[in-house]
């Protein structure tokens, strides 16, 4: 080929975009650089406080620490536990935590001076779910033995004794919007909505799966749980019953929601963690 018949190849150029940023772009960015506290032993739960400053507990061997939100320093070690703790959980006031035990034991401190205030030895297996209901005078329980017991703290007595699982309990959640309603999901593939006035679930979803994890969202009127699946649940309009369930993420073990029931984390077994917004989902 003679060089006279080479002819250069036009390189089409298209107008360049303008890159617009997205309102979860703009959110993401207002977010420093994560803190890495190390713990000697497997993290079971991680709880914030409600109240400011948002002090965090973390449930780690046989004792829970609160550390500080700002700082990531330890604030105080509660180390009144015979076996591994689970679930460690503020009261909405921010004053009360409770935790469960491997032995089935639940214990109830006082946040100011780390004494304990109340326990309960009645679950036979491990309770790895403590959390206390809205009102702040009652809390409930699930344990590996599949009851869910229901505690009133002012008397230290257990008010009810639930058993519509029939597998492990290992998560809950109770309602910001009712002082009554609170979820728990199982190993026997489902989530049960409590009132804790009833001793019979108010209503129930067969997840599919084992569940790993449930959280109700502010709003009161959706609840999302994962277990293979993370899925979200929401009431029916008109209706008292969760009808609607949406599957967002497979092969997840753990959400997250925030506080405003816009975005929801979810970890998966890929090492990731995913984030939705839950309302586009929705809508």
């Amino acid at each position: 080929m003679a060089a006279a018949d080479y002819k250069k190849v036009a390189v089409k150029r298209f107008p360049q975009l303008l890159q617009r940023e997205t309102p979860d772009e703009r959110y993401w960015k207002r977010f420093t650089n994560a803190v890495i506290s190390k713990e000697h032993s497997a993290v079971t739960h991680i709880d914030f406080c409600p109240t400011h400053p948002h002090d965090f507990a973390v449930s780690s061997s046989t004792r829970v620490r609160l550390y500080n939100a700002t700082t990531a320093k330890v604030r105080k070690t509660i180390s009144k536990f015979k076996t591994a703790t689970y679930s460690a959980s503020y009261r909405q006031d921010g004053k009360l935590l409770v935790a469960g035990e491997e032995s089935g034991r639940v214990q109830v401190f006082d946040v100011a001076t780390k004494n304990i205030l109340r326990q309960y030895d009645a679950h036979k297996r491990p309770c790895k779910v403590t959390k206390f209901l809205h009102s702040g005078s009652e809390l409930f329980s699930g344990a590996d033995d599949g009851v869910v017991r229901l505690w009133d703290v002012p008397t230290g007595q257990e008010k009810s004794t639930l058993r519509g699982h029939e597998d492990y309990v290992r998560c809950g959640s109770a309602s910001v919007a009712s002082p009554h309603l609170f979820v728990t999901g199982a190993y026997d593939h489902t989530i049960k909505l409590w009132d804790s006035r009833m001793e019979e679930p108010v209503h129930s979803v067969n997840h599919g799966f084992p569940v790993e994890s449930v959280l109700f969202f502010a709003s009161g009127g959706a609840f999302v749980a994962a277990g293979l699946w993370a899925v979200v649940s929401e009431r029916a309009p008109g209706s008292s019953s969760y009808a609607a369930v949406l599957k967002l993420f497979s092969s997840c073990y753990q959400a997250v929601a925030e506080t405003f029931s816009a975005r929801l984390c979810a970890c998966v077994s890929d090492c990731a963690c995913e984030f939705v917004n839950v309302i586009a989902c929705v809508s």
